[in-house]
Parts: C-alpha cells; sequence; structure tokens
C-alpha cells in the first residue's frame, strides 16, 4: 500500500529500551487525546463519549522534531550544523520547515528548549 510506510526505529542493540519507551510514551498521548476529545464534547454540552466511535481505530502520528531556534527575519543557514547531519557519508538536511498539522489535535511536548515557533491568524 503507497499510503503506508514502515515505522522508523532505531535497533533495540543501539537504544537499549526505547521502543518501549516510545511506545508507552505513544499510548500515553493517545489518552490524552481521548480525554481532550471527551472535554471538547462535554464543553459543547453533548455526550462526553459522543466522539469515541469517530475517532477508534484512528491514525495518531507520534513524530519526534527538533525544531532548531532561528531569527524568523534572518533567514537561515542550512550548511550550519545545527540543521544537518553526516548519514553514510551524505550530508542530510533536518529541519522542520514552515508547515501546518492537520487533524483534529496535535500535543507537542516542550522541554525547555527553545526553537518552535507558532503564528497566529495575523502571521
Amino acid at each position: 500500500d503507497p499510503l503506508c510506510e514502515a515505522t522508523p526505529l532505531p535497533p533495540e542493540s543501539a537504544l537499549p529500551g526505547w521502543r518501549e519507551a516510545a511506545s508507552g510514551y505513544y499510548k500515553v498521548m493517545e489518552t490524552v487525546g481521548n480525554a481532550l476529545l471527551r472535554s471538547v464534547a462535554r464543553g459543547l454540552g453533548l455526550t462526553e463519549t459522543i466522539f469515541d466511535k469517530d475517532f477508534e481505530g484512528g491514525i495518531s502520528t507520534l513524530r519526534l522534531i527538533r525544531y532548531p531556534l532561528r531569527d524568523p527575519n534572518s533567514g537561515f543557514d542550512l550548511s550550519s550544523p545545527d540543521f544537518s547531519v553526516l548519514h553514510k557519508g551524505e550530508v542530510r538536511t533536518i529541519i522542520g520547515r514552515e508547515h501546518a498539522d492537520s487533524g483534529f489535535v496535535t500535543l507537542l511536548a516542550q522541554d525547555g528548549v527553545e526553537g518552535l515557533q507558532a503564528r497566529n491568524l495575523a502571521g
């Protein structure tokens, strides 16, 4: 199926316990998302489980993205080590370009490291 792709995971030997930790985090975030759905339903005066069937078996996505801090007025230098890694002898750019998330809700885990920038409708 061209619309499905394998989940890129490091080998267990490279990061022992990482897969289990990431899987646990994913499950907790799905629980948080479901709690938000129920809260929205209650806020609208609806039965809190009204959205459950619409999101059951859905396609939640967990992405681990690093957003390096940058000045929006100065542009950025993609040759900077902050924006690239060496992979199998090839320099690859690793930056989350400007984009809009799709779906019902996006949960962002902030860890005190600056970088992610958001815009409102006014820019």
